[in-house]
């Protein structure tokens, strides 16, 4: 009995320890083959909604049910990817249709590269880095940032000026901020619309008749020369310019106002300006601040027009002026300066005309 209960305390420790290293056994082969896989399909469903990202994809290492339900997952995610991915299109595609439609430059940058652009951009610019070298040329910089070079042309009166193919733009600028990182640039070409308004800008400040400056424009030139600069000034009348008018009557006097202005153009130098003020007076701003000088230039002046020849078929006008300098000096007042060449001007009238003063 004692050699038989020895025997079944032996045999009860090996069915213990066998029954828990079974239990052992059953435990990792459960953990591998179904818990560590169902916790990585949970950690990677996990992940999937913090990234957002779909591109994850679940190991298949087995073929039971959970690997079937891995490739399901599998197929869904890439079902949905694909899905997301065809509806971005259609939206980027929808969205670059409405930007071609646009009769504006539009383009989406973060401030130095240009991400987005539409079909009128390719157009003009063909290229973005041909756009981004005729914006460097605003600023005289190789590549500066585009969204302050655009807010800074945005806030301007005046259109920036791009040359593109050896030919002359005109743009304005409008920015939008999308979000923090991107920017909206809309260009709109003005070139027309701008070289109109220098027609009629320059229209409206020239004499329509001498195509030079007219007295508003000139009188503006002179107030601004006295502000920055000293420089000499001439006056000048056409002698007995009536009596042209009364023999040969006034399609000869508009033809010798016409000719004396174009002498008078051709001689002086492009820095100096000439206008009309009026009449049969003219104002001559002389960029120089030399008495002498000026007296020489008022001097060369009358002599040719005195030597020049204005016929009119069979008629000759013999022809004259009078003369008034001044010098002016920088901050002068317009009055005071107008007053003394004006005054010399009556001085070579009255004292026999065809002459040169100087006050």
């Amino acid at each position: 009995f004692v050699q038989i209960n020895k025997n079944n305390k032996t045999i009860f420790y090996i069915f213990i320890v066998t029954f828990i290293l079974l239990i052992i056994a059953v435990y990792f082969f459960i953990d591998k083959l179904f818990a560590k896989r169902i916790k990585n399909i949970t950690n990677i469903i996990k992940n999937i909604s913090k990234s957002s990202s779909l591109k994850l994809k679940i190991n298949l290492d087995y073929n039971d049910e959970i690997t079937y339900l891995s490739k399901k997952i599998n197929q869904m995610l890439y079902s949905i990817n694909l899905k997301q991915h065809e509806n971005l299109k259609k939206q980027r595609d929808f969205l670059q249709s409405v930007l071609d439609t646009q009769k504006n430059i539009i383009l989406i940058t973060d401030g130095k590269d240009i991400h987005t652009t539409n079909k009128k951009f390719v157009d003009i610019f063909k290229s973005k880095d041909e756009f981004l070298t005729n914006i460097a040329l605003l600023d005289n910089k190789t590549q500066d940032n585009l969204v302050n070079i655009a807010k800074k042309y945005d806030s301007y009166e005046k259109p920036a000026k791009l040359k593109i193919e050896d030919e002359l733009k005109y743009f304005t600028f409008d920015v939008q901020k999308l979000d923090m990182q991107k920017y909206l640039i809309c260009m709109d070409d003005v070139s027309k619309y701008n070289e109109k308004i220098c027609h009629l800008e320059q229209k409206a400040s020239m004499d329509e008749l001498t195509q030079v400056y007219n007295k508003n424009t000139i009188t503006t030139m002179l107030n601004c020369w006295l502000e920055i600069k000293s420089f000499c000034l001439i006056i000048f009348d056409i002698d007995y310019f009536k009596n042209i008018n009364d023999t040969y009557g006034h399609f000869i006097g508009d033809c010798v106002l016409k000719d004396l202005t174009k002498l008078i153009k051709n001689i002086l130098p492009k820095k100096d300006i000439l206008g009309r003020f009026g009449g049969k007076e003219f104002i001559v701003l002389i960029n120089d601040n030399s008495s002498n000088n000026i007296i020489n230039i008022a001097n060369r002046l009358k002599e040719k027009v005195e030597h020049k020849r204005f016929i009119y078929d069979d008629a000759l006008v013999n022809l004259t002026i009078s003369l008034g300098t001044t010098f002016c000096i920088k901050g002068e007042s317009y009055q005071d300066v107008y007053k003394r060449a004006d005054e010399a001007l009556y001085e070579a009238k009255n004292s026999g005309r065809n002459r040169v003063c100087f006050k």
